[in-house]
């Protein structure tokens, strides 16, 4: 017979003042994996987050962890009884408890609350050179630094032994070399002691690096669940999928040879979802774009950046709007200038303008 999932959602929903902030969240988070809500701010992400943990109760819907129901329309189990880590934005640390203090907090938790949890009885000592902060007992939130700090509110919701861990945006203040190194680091101690892991994001990018299913909110609505790769190939529409990566949409119309017409020219669909005449959305990656002098699209050069060794221009071209193109570090264009494009002759996504 097979586990249950370590999280189930079956329609939950939550009311508010201006009108519904869930509604009707029905996702399954499997044993071991790593999750993402992804979103834009005020999508509901972090409420659904305080949902699963206890901290709001929901107006109607379940909650199950590891297939044991903590919330229904009978039955709402505190936080401490439910067998949740939860870390949050601001770490939530006491600035007048050492390190030890902190995670020994967290034990105490685990006894009091009758927790088995994952990962058997750790001690401070074994929580300590889990989360490498191994000699920084006796510290201060204020002797150390923001990574040994995460690394601190990590190892205290570790103690408890949850069953789940819920990560609510722990990386969102963070310059962008240390947010990606200590995400990497802290989702490797999560993974190595086997913590099924919820986090928040709205960036796409860290998303799709740290997680192994993508939960797109938008507006109280779950609106597609994939897997990373699967997100970024086939994304729900054209208004999400850019979070926080390098793709550009192009409209058009699809022709009876089964083309699209549009500003850039006449391009290749890949499984268009509409008729010969229809309107159409193209989405069209970095990689779909290079600079060229013969390239048959002209357009300005409005921004640069660098990734991955290499420069991403936006340019603005008529007719189409911003676009991202791949060029070259040995030969970098500047702002302001006119460029032409030549786009790559594989089939684009077609997608929802939504």
């Amino acid at each position: 017979m097979p586990l249950s999932p370590a999280l189930e959602l079956e329609e939950v929903s939550l009311g508010g003042n201006g009108g519904p902030l869930l509604q009707n969240i029905c996702m399954q988070l499997p044993r071991g994996r790593v999750g993402a809500l992804l979103g834009p701010s005020g999508c509901g992400k972090t409420t659904l987050l305080r949902v699963i943990a206890g901290l709001q109760k929901p107006s109607r819907g379940a909650v199950r962890i590891h297939g044991e129901t903590v919330c229904d329309g009978a039955l709402h189990r505190p936080p401490e009884k439910r067998g949740t880590g939860l870390v949050f934005q601001d770490l939530a640390l006491f600035p007048n408890c050492t390190v030890a203090w902190h995670i020994e907090f967290g034990l105490k938790n685990r006894m009091r609350n009758g927790n088995g949890g994952n990962g058997g009885r750790r001690t401070v000592d074994d929580l300590l050179q889990l989360t490498s902060l191994g000699g920084m007992e006796k510290r201060y939130p204020h002797q150390l630094s923001t990574g040994q700090r995460q690394r601190v509110a990590l190892a205290r919701a570790l103690a408890a032994n949850p069953r789940l861990m819920l990560l609510d945006e722990p990386f969102a203040n963070l310059d962008s070399h240390l947010r990606q190194t200590l995400a990497d680091e802290i989702m490797a101690i999560l993974r190595d002691a086997g913590v099924t892991t919820l986090m928040v994001t709205h960036d796409r990018d860290e998303a799709c690096a740290l997680a192994d299913q993508i939960h797109l909110m938008r507006a109280g609505h779950l609106l597609q669940t994939t897997p990373p790769d699967w997100f970024l190939r086939r994304p729900y529409s054209a208004s999400l999928s850019g979070l926080g990566g390098y793709q550009g949409f192009v409209r058009g119309v699809l022709g009876d040879d089964g083309k699209v017409r549009t500003p850039l020219g006449e391009l290749q669909a890949a499984l268009p979802a509409a008729g010969p005449g229809a309107p159409v959305t193209l989405m069209v990656n970095c990689e779909d774009l290079r600079l060229d002098a013969a390239g048959a699209v002209q357009g300005r050069v409005t921004y640069r950046n660098f990734h991955a060794g290499r420069v991403v221009y936006t340019v603005e071209v008529a007719q189409a709007g911003k676009l991202y193109c791949l060029g070259a570090l040995d030969h970098l264009k500047n702002i302001g200038d006119t460029v032409r494009l030549k786009i790559h002759s594989r089939p684009l996504t077609v997608i929802r303008e939504v």
